[in-house]
């Protein structure tokens, strides 16, 4: 039993841009299949051998088979893959010139200005085209300003501590 349509699903109509309206294939252009290849169940059907033809529709482009079945049921590609080139493309490192200058206002002013001194070597090294002296620089930027975060903490932290201890002790 073939299904019949009265009417086109919903969205396509002849108010969808302008498109003619939906009008269902004859029953006589229903495709037609032939029996399985050898080894292969009942379920598994063949593509028909040609394409039903549908007014106004122009016919489908014949697709050449990516592989061949033997005898054996091996695959034998017949085809290879195209490689196309890669290219990288390569992102400017952050110079990290905020970080360095807020440890060097905020935690630690020794270690703020090292990382500071890396920051601004960022850019340049970029600019002339130093990607390598770029990188290390950003990475030394970073790592200056998180040493300068973590002496500060750890100063802020026996400061307090003191001072409570010293205060605990006078009274």
């Amino acid at each position: 039993a073939q299904p019949v349509f009265s009417h086109p699903p919903p969205g396509y109509g002849p108010a969808m841009m302008g498109q003619p309206p939906y009008v269902a294939p004859p029953p006589s252009a229903q495709p037609v299949f032939s029996h399985p290849p050898p080894g292969y169940g009942p379920a598994v059907m063949q593509h028909p051998p040609s394409q039903p033809v549908y007014p106004g529709v122009p016919p489908p482009p014949q697709v050449q088979p990516a592989f061949q079945m033997q005898q054996s049921h091996i695959a034998v590609v017949s085809s290879q893959p195209v490689h196309a080139p890669v290219h990288y493309v390569q992102v400017k490192p952050p110079n990290h010139i905020i970080l360095s200058v807020i440890t060097m206002i905020f935690f630690c002013w020794v270690f703020g200005l090292i990382a500071l001194l890396f920051a601004i070597q960022v850019d340049s090294a970029w600019n002339s085209g130093d990607r390598q002296r770029a990188q290390q620089r950003s990475g030394a930027a970073r790592g200056w300003s998180m040493a300068g975060i973590v002496f500060g903490v750890v100063a802020y932290i026996i400061i307090v501590v003191g001072t409570i201890l010293r205060v605990a002790l006078v009274t």
